[in-house]
């Protein structure tokens, strides 16, 4: 399965699966929405463990794996449903010799991924260097702009899934995929004649068949899905919502997903996912890079661009020009102030040193005016 049919199986499956109809009283039609997205995966061992029995395939389930994105939806110019994510960080979930798109952006024409950091076990330096096609799109280098990126079209079944998504995003707006939402009295008769069995205990809907337990607790505003091979749990997903003032709903803030396994010594193990959604923003412009727009016009869309990130040299910022003349700040984790500089107005391209900055992530932003733009940076 391509990674296209993937991303839509995620959103559009998980919410089959739920049985969780879209209940739109009193949603906020979002047409912009930004969040942030951070995603740790670690092994937990239930008892004692002799680690000497262990291959070294199994060793390696110890590597903890995380990222973090910065994810952008909004409507483009052509009133399409788009959704960008970009990396900000992340550890142990790519081989060396890959480096992962800076952007990659779902809209009607497919996906596309934007790579901006070179690799040096690859030709050119990304994988376009080395191959040109593959059997769901192409790697493209641009004539004009130099830029990398590689182009995959949806299959006959993601571009079902994109439409319903872009419709649904068009009309009622993108939080339909975030908000909490309990199943109707329709959607459990629906289920009920299916095979599922319904019960209520307070406010606690608990549907189940042999297969699946779905539970939706209303007061405390979490979700439940198991899945079951005969008595054998195989996966336990919790989903906890928070109430977003400036939505007016519960909006998804952190899933934990259990899986059971077992070592090739016997021994158990669970592989732990958890993922937390924060810093939800409407009416946003997260970080993006320059591309061409569907008109073949460069553009920098409003937005900061940082390359290369991750870097631990030279950090060169792309911004639209302006009149005015700038100041360039950098901020730890911390609050502190790390760095900062001036931009001369007419500008629209930027260079710092940041070789001496201790490694770790950082927020860069540009000020022009009452123009202030945002984005996130690496030192490696």
């Amino acid at each position: 399965m391509n990674r296209v049919l993937m991303f839509f199986l995620v959103v559009a499956v998980s919410r089959m699966l739920s049985a969780q109809p879209v209940d739109t009283t009193g949603l906020t039609n979002v047409s912009n929405l930004c969040y942030d997205e951070e995603y740790t995966e670690h092994i937990r061992i239930p008892g004692d463990l002799n680690t000497s029995t262990l291959t070294v395939l199994d060793k390696l389930k110890f590597l903890k794996k995380q990222y973090s994105q910065g994810h952008h939806e909004y409507i483009n110019g052509n009133g399409h449903a788009t959704h960008d994510r970009s990396f900000v960080s992340h550890e142990n979930m790519f081989p060396k010799w890959y480096s992962p798109p800076s952007l990659l952006r779902n809209d009607e024409t497919g996906v596309t991924s934007y790579f901006t950091t070179n690799n040096e076990y690859l030709t050119d330096g990304w994988t376009g260097g080395v191959v040109s096609t593959t059997q769901h799109g192409a790697y493209i280098t641009d004539g004009e702009t130099g830029q990398h990126y590689y182009q995959e079209d949806y299959s006959t079944l993601a571009s079902q899934f994109y439409n319903e998504h872009d419709h649904l995003a068009q009309s009622i707006g993108f939080l339909y995929k975030s908000v909490f939402s309990a199943p109707d009295s329709t959607a459990l008769g629906m289920m009920e004649h299916e095979g599922y069995q319904t019960t209520f205990e307070g406010n606690v809907i608990t549907v189940q068949n042999t297969s699946k337990t779905l539970i939706w607790d209303l007061d405390r505003k979490v979700s439940v899905n198991q899945v079951l091979e005969g008595e054998k749990v195989v996966k336990t997903t919790h989903s906890y919502y928070t109430f977003q003032e400036a939505f007016g709903s519960y909006l998804i803030g952190r899933t934990v997903t259990v899986v059971p396994g077992t070592f090739e010594n016997g021994d158990c193990f669970e592989t732990v996912t958890e993922t937390k959604y924060t810093n939800y923003a409407m009416n946003c412009n997260q970080s993006g890079i320059q591309r061409k727009d569907n008109q073949g016009i460069s553009s920098f869309s409003g937005e900061l661009s940082l390359h290369p990130n991750p870097g631990d040299n030279l950090l060169t910022l792309r911004f639209p020009s302006n009149d005015l003349s700038g100041t360039v700040i950098l901020i730890d984790l911390s609050g502190n102030l790390a760095m900062q500089r001036k931009v001369a107005a007419q500008s629209n391209k930027y260079e710092i040193d940041v070789s001496d900055l201790p490694a770790g992530m950082y927020i860069v932003k540009m000020q022009q005016g009452d123009d202030i733009l945002t984005s996130k940076f690496v030192k490696k």
